[in-house]
């Protein structure tokens, strides 16, 4: 004898619900993946985008360094020649003062006297336009100076404007949409104000600074000027 059971309706609806809160959360989990996938890629090409404005700027810096390294050398070599002329002028300032020397001690010697006053007079010649030579070229050399020193703080100044619109530049091409301004770490100040406090200038009225040039010179020189 078999036995029939009725259906329940309840139990149906009861199932219904079930599955359409597993559908609900089998979509959102969907939902969820497919928005940490494109979060991931935009993160991607955001990381590539500045990793390439990077190396741009780095490259451009790594050219300011490399002028700014080539014109300290620049100066120190003026520098070294001028007391190269300065050492030159002294020796024969003391040529000179010699052989005033010399035609004291012998002005009462027959002939001899005459040929160290005569010589004594050349030397003086020599060493009065040897003086105004060397006046002048350390005069030309200080301005080289002067100007080396103007052209690295234009290139400094150069740079704090370039830098930007080298990243903005690089940046733009990938996309439009993006700036070069998400790429300064989040800071408060902007990147050229950055560069700047980043850029160290140096000046020989700081007496540590002096000091290091100084030095820099003194090993520069060459045997005859350190002596």
């Amino acid at each position: 004898m078999s036995v029939l059971t009725a259906s329940n309706p309840r139990a149906k609806g009861q199932t219904l619900i079930l599955m359409i809160g597993v559908l609900l959360l089998v979509s959102l989990l969907l939902f969820a993946v497919t928005d940490m996938g494109k979060h991931a890629r935009r993160q991607w090409y955001l990381q590539s985008v500045a990793d390439n404005a990077s190396y741009s700027a780095a490259v451009a810096m790594s050219r300011q360094m490399n002028f700014l390294a080539l014109t300290n050398r620049a100066l120190i070599g003026n520098q070294v020649a001028i007391a190269q002329w300065v050492g030159l002028a002294s020796y024969l300032a003391m040529l000179d003062r010699t052989a005033d020397n010399l035609e004291a001690v012998t002005s009462f010697i027959p002939y001899l006297g005459q040929i160290t006053r005569a010589l004594s007079t050349i030397i003086a010649r020599i060493e009065e336009g040897f003086e105004q030579v060397v006046k002048t070229l350390i005069r030309f050399q200080s301005a080289v100076i002067q100007g080396i020193s103007a052209a690295q703080r234009l290139l400094d100044a150069s740079f704090a404007i370039e830098l930007p619109l080298l990243i903005q530049d690089i940046v733009s091409k990938h996309s439009e949409e993006l700036s070069w301004e998400a790429y300064q770490g989040g800071g408060i100040a902007p990147f050229p104000s950055l560069w700047w406090r980043k850029t160290e200038v140096r000046n020989t009225k700081n007496k540590n600074e002096s000091k290091e040039l100084e030095e820099l010179t003194l090993k520069s020189l060459d045997p005859f000027s350190k002596s």
